[in-house]
């Protein structure tokens, strides 16, 4: 990732920009580690310490693929909705025909 320590709210702190679609896994055991205290002496608080590993999902849409998706997904159900409608309309009127037809 790129170092953003210069931007950085807390300059001794390493920070860095991941790309889009960037996770962390988790790859390895918890070990615990004892941190420095500000002085530079021992005596620091325990941290619990996760290797981790950059995992980039190539798989994954972007926001404006999954907008589109989305709205040729539900042009899609109403187009299915609208001819739903129309058969059953076309039903009815036929059964009503045939009835009327029977009755005269």
């Amino acid at each position: 990732g790129a170092d953003s320590g210069w931007i950085s709210f807390f300059p001794g702190e390493n920070e860095v920009l991941l790309p889009p679609l960037c996770m962390l896994e988790v790859d390895g055991k918890e070990r615990y580690e004892r941190t420095t205290a500000s002085d530079g002496s021992e005596g620091g608080a325990w941290v619990s310490v996760w290797p981790l590993k950059l995992n980039l999902n190539l798989q994954c849409l972007t926001l404006k693929q999954l907008r589109e998706r989305r709205k040729t997904l539900h042009l899609s159900m109403t187009r299915n909705l609208i001819a739903e409608v129309e058969r059953d309309l076309q039903d009815e009127v036929e059964g009503e025909e045939e009835e009327s037809t029977k009755g005269s």
